[in-house]
């Protein structure tokens, strides 16, 4: 008996030794088993890498050179800012890296403390440490030649500690919400937005700094009284008060810092033994029986009712997959936001004018052209797992495309349609009336083409599972295809009611763009029945089984 708890006793520094190498191995997995990851990492790499040393070694040139007392106040924005960042970037990255997941440990006979110690250890896999050393080397660079030197490596490991346990308290309380496929679609749409968006985000900010920092005050900033009560702040005023040769106070900030990681390690343990003891994560999201509840397939809308059955179900089938899907409800959200960025792009460029010009309204037929783009291409591909089922079923293939049609005007041309009834009531003009008639009409002529671009360069798209990302795997030709030929195919096609706008305003003459819009309508409606919804049924009746085969996701996709 003895000599077995002794023999158990002798294995654990192998257990923990193996408990990193399988952290290593998820690590190294989560790159090498896709090779479009590989891509993204070496794109990540030269631009954060780069981005990383500079602030490094801009940083370290703060700390020699900047006028007293901005060294400490940049000593302190670093430490709280690498604080906040493995606050976020975790959360960013746990549906990507399996190692951050302590539930996949718990199958395994482990005791609380080998857990602890790989789940602290791991952190030594993870890239924000990698990009965290060159910061951290600026400060020994910069605060090594001052009297600080002596509290300068335990208040740095103090503060390394400070946000590796911040970050796993924070994945264990959030570990439940996490996971669940509402996080992933909320943390999508943001990351679209945030992305869409940073040039006025910047712009935003610089603002905020120039109304309420004057530029005589930068050289006065300081912000340590502040930050140095967070827990990586408190190890900054250490540093400082040490490089002053005031010892008292920066052991007393040190014991601060102390007592701040006493406390986030025993609220870490508190939240770990209860995931380890079965009580799971603290929030847990939606229970599953109340996600199949409302996942339950109801009747058709009788919004539609007066529609035959068959299409109701169809058109009822693409919004569930709509609302569902985040590749579909981010394309539609770019598809709405990437106009108005790139006007406000223009706008603020060129200086708000001071009314709004009435030929604006002309620009409508662009905006919906560019939503029914993006929510009309790979419409197949975005079916996903659900098209052999829906190829199944004895509907008919030109129901099949009319459905996907109607749902897809309604929600492609809504925005452009609120925006050209916004600029109605702002500005009336006989150019938002004729841009308001040719919305629908080019949505329709967009669809109606992306119909067939879907037969001929389809590709698939993993829909589900806990990925956030969207990969094509289409290849050269989907990727050209849907690229550069389909675009220029739309663009072509909707030249025929453009011409209409653009002579009505060139000429000066109102009834032609007037009647531009109405043409538009019977133009689109032809365009799409015809090659959109008969010619791409035949198509799609014609080359199932290859269609099929083209937008199988992947394995795990």
């Amino acid at each position: 008996m003895a000599a077995g708890v002794l023999t158990e006793e002798r294995q654990r520094p192998g257990r923990l030794r193996t408990l990193l190498s399988l952290r290593a191995r998820l690590t190294w997995r989560q790159y090498t088993g896709e090779r479009g990851r590989i891509v993204a990492v070496l794109l990540i790499l030269i631009i954060m890498l780069p981005l990383t040393l500079g602030l490094g070694v801009a940083s370290a040139i703060g700390y020699l050179r900047l006028p007293e007392p901005l060294p400490a106040t940049l000593l302190a924005v670093v430490l709280a800012g690498l604080w906040v960042a493995w606050i976020i970037i975790p959360l960013t990255a746990f549906s990507l890296n399996e190692g951050m997941d302590m539930t996949r440990l718990l199958i395994y006979p482990l005791s609380r403390r080998e857990l602890t110690g790989a789940m602290l250890l791991g952190t030594l896999f993870d890239p924000p440490t990698y990009f965290m050393l060159p910061l951290f080397l600026a400060i020994v660079v910069g605060w090594a030649a001052s009297p600080a030197l002596l509290v300068l490596v335990p208040a740095l490991l103090i503060a390394y500690v400070l946000m590796i346990l911040t970050s796993q308290i924070v994945i264990t309380m959030l570990g439940g919400v996490l996971t669940s496929r509402r996080f992933r679609d909320v943390f999508v749409a943001v990351s679209a937005i945030l992305g869409m968006s940073c040039y006025f985000i910047q712009r935003g900010f610089a603002a905020l700094i120039s109304r309420f920092v004057e530029p005589d005050e930068i050289t006065s900033l300081q912000l340590l009284p502040s930050l140095r009560w967070l827990p990586p702040g408190s190890m900054a005023q250490a540093i400082v008060s040490a490089a002053d040769g005031d010892w008292g106070t920066a052991l007393l900030w040190l014991g601060y810092g102390l007592l701040w990681l006493l406390l986030l390690a025993w609220v870490w343990w508190q939240l770990s033994t209860r995931l380890i003891t079965g009580g799971g994560f603290l929030l847990k999201g939606r229970p599953r029986a109340r996600q199949e509840e409302r996942a339950r397939p109801r009747g058709a809308s009788r919004s539609y009712g007066w529609l035959p059955a068959d299409l109701q179900q169809l058109m009822a089938k693409e919004l569930r997959l709509i609302w569902r899907t985040p590749q579909r409800r981010i394309g539609f959200l770019q598809g709405f936001l990437f106009p108005l960025l790139m006007g406000g792009y223009a706008l603020i460029g060129s200086g708000l004018p001071q009314e709004v010009p009435p030929w604006i309204g002309l620009f409508l037929p662009i905006f919906a052209l560019f939503s029914a783009w993006i929510a009309g291409q790979n419409g197949l591909g975005l079916e996903g797992k659900g098209l052999p089922f829906v190829l199944l079923t004895p509907v008919s293939r030109r129901r099949f495309w009319l459905s996907k049609g109607i749902v897809l005007l309604l929600l492609a041309a809504a925005p452009a349609l609120a925006v050209g009834l916004a600029l109605l009531f702002i500005q009336p003009s006989w150019q938002t009336v004729a841009g308001l008639l040719t919305v629908p009409g080019i949505v329709l002529v967009t669809l109606g083409v992306s119909n067939l671009g879907s037969i001929f360069f389809p590709y698939p798209v993993p829909t589900e599972g806990r990925q956030i990302r969207s990969s094509a795997r289409g290849g050269c030709v989907a990727g050209l295809g849907n690229g550069v030929l389909m675009p220029t195919v739309i663009g072509l096609a909707c030249l025929p009611p453009a011409l209409f706008l653009a002579g009505g305003q060139l000429l000066r003459t109102p009834w032609l763009g007037l009647v531009g819009g109405l043409f538009s309508l019977v133009y689109g409606a032809a365009i799409f029945v015809w090659p959109g919804v008969i010619v791409a049924g035949r198509l799609l009746l014609q080359r199932e089984a290859e269609l099929v085969a083209a937008t199988s996701p992947p394995q795990g996709g």
